[in-house]
């Protein structure tokens, strides 16, 4: 009799161990820009993949093994669906996406569906290399119909609704509920030497055509129509994550953002999931009366620090959303450490960037105010033609916290992070120094121009750094509204 009652409570106990794991397993995983680079990339370590290695902030040699690394824990997580919103590959390279393929097979064949949206990377890249020692020669991309062909079982395959002028689809992945898969990449603008044009290029900044929003907008106001929730996904940004995102970070978003995202709304889209900037934001806008909203939920590269991906449980009409990271992968145990330093090391590389770009403005300006003055009886040169001792300044005053607030944004609810007033405020403070080193020699009238810059442009700038450093869009108007990145439920 006690066996029998010990059994029979093991039962129990594992029926509600089962039950358990059913509330909690995930409807939908979502992750974005794996940039998967396939080992055969590399027929020889050396100098080259070294460079590539030390260019930027992703974990780029090491992405087929977070990639790997995702696919297991996928699949001990168990979740109905997985969407991968762009940037599937390194430089749009054909083995680099049968690699990836592979990889999502492995979902498949455990009765996981996939669907895919290809990003600025993945299609007719000129930049898509193998990397031998010292050296590096071009590898074979792929083109629009052949991405197509090659993701046939990941959303282009049948059972899916085609646009007929883009690589966009909606079909129904889940009882219930409808992905619209949105095409927002430029690669017919795309140009290769291999292809007899005269310069390598390809665009960063995204475009919806209209003919495809038109078809986008049909087939979500025909979804709702018949009952149906409406799960939407793209590699750029159509919602500003913080303000003024249009003007400043233009390539990270499609050409007309916010007339875009009111068709969107208003045909039945609340959520879309997106990508291409590399951060874990969640931001939403509304519609001119505030009684509708969509809000957009921008995941992390999967290869930058911190390696994020999205579970989503659906209930009903509403998406709750958690965020996870790949902590680390074979041979790679310190993987977000690494990863962190990975970001540090880029980031003076920005500050530079963005210094040269604004020593060139700068010098504009100047020399404007200086042809004033000389018909003044003045000719003071206020901007020297040698950026040096600008750009020193610049990073000097920007470097260190440059690192600081690069890494909170990346983490994402940089409003709750402890160091963010302090990072805000140095950012704020070294205006002055900067100011000081690019009008040398002057004087009162360096005051006199500090106070106009001051009371003319800091106001926005000060708007701007709380926008993105207190995680508010519309900062400062009655559209304002805080989203948590991390964790949130959201309508569908």
């Amino acid at each position: 009799m006690k066996q029998l009652i010990v059994i029979v409570l093991c039962l129990v106990e594992a029926l509600a161990s089962l039950q358990g794991m059913a509330a909690t397993r995930p409807d939908i995983l979502v992750f974005t820009d794996p940039h998967l680079m396939a080992p055969a990339l590399v027929k020889k370590q050396g100098q080259a993949v070294q460079a590539l290695a030390r260019s930027d902030m992703r974990m780029i040699v090491q992405s087929d093994a977070i990639v790997a690394e995702l696919v297991k824990q996928a699949l001990a997580a168990k979740p109905r669906l997985v969407l991968v919103t762009g940037d599937l590959t390194k430089d749009g390279e054909l083995v680099s996406h049968k690699r990836f393929i592979a990889h999502l097979d492995k979902l498949r064949k455990a009765g996981i569906k996939v669907l895919v949206i290809p990003g600025n990377h993945d299609i007719n890249s000129p930049y898509g290399r193998y990397y031998d020692g010292a050296s590096t020669s071009p590898a074979q991309g792929v083109s629009p119909d052949e991405f197509a062909r090659l993701y046939s079982n990941c959303g282009y395959g049948a059972g899916s609704r085609r646009d007929t002028a883009s690589l966009s689809y909606a079909c129904e992945p889940l009882p219930g509920y409808v992905v619209i898969g949105i095409d927002s990449n430029r690669y017919a603008d795309n140009r290769l030497k291999s292809r007899g044009d005269s310069v390598d290029s390809r665009p960063s900044a995204g475009r919806i055509k209209a003919s495809t929003l038109e078809w986008v907008c049909d087939q979500a106001r025909q979804a709702t129509a018949a009952g149906k929730h409406v799960i939407a996904m793209m590699h750029h940004h159509v919602v500003e994550h913080f303000d003024k995102e249009a003007n400043f970070l233009s390539p990270y978003m499609v050409a007309h953002p916010e007339s875009d995202r009111q068709q969107l709304l208003a045909a039945g889209i609340h959520t879309i999931f997106t990508g291409h900037l590399h951060v874990s934001d969640i931001a939403r806008d509304y519609n001119s009366d505030r009684t509708d909203s969509i809000t957009e939920v921008a995941t992390g590269s999967l290869c930058t620090y911190p390696l994020h991906y999205r579970l989503v449980r659906l209930h009903g009409g509403k998406a709750s959303i958690t965020t996870r990271s790949i902590k680390q992968v074979p041979g790679c145990p310190d993987l977000q450490a690494q990863a962190r330093a990975q970001v540090e090391q880029a980031v003076p590389g920005l500050v530079d960037g963005l210094a040269r770009k604004g020593y060139k403005k700068l010098q504009g300006a100047m020399g404007h105010l200086s042809g004033i003055m000389g018909l003044l009886g003045g000719g003071t040169q206020l901007a020297a033609s040698d950026p040096a001792p600008f750009l020193k300044i610049v990073h000097e005053q920007y470097d260190a916290v440059g690192k600081q607030a690069y890494l909170i944004f990346l983490e994402g609810n940089e409003g709750r992070n402890k160091q963010s007033k302090a990072v805000t405020s140095r950012l704020e403070s070294g205006i002055t120094g900067v100011l000081n080193a690019s009008m040398p020699g002057m004087g009162g009238l360096l005051e006199s121009i500090q106070g106009f810059i001051k009371e003319n442009a800091l106001p926005e700038f000060d708007n701007l750094l709380r926008s993105v450093m207190e995680d508010r869009n519309h900062c400062g108007t009655d559209r304002e509204v805080v989203v948590d990145d991390l964790a949130t439920t959201l309508p569908l």
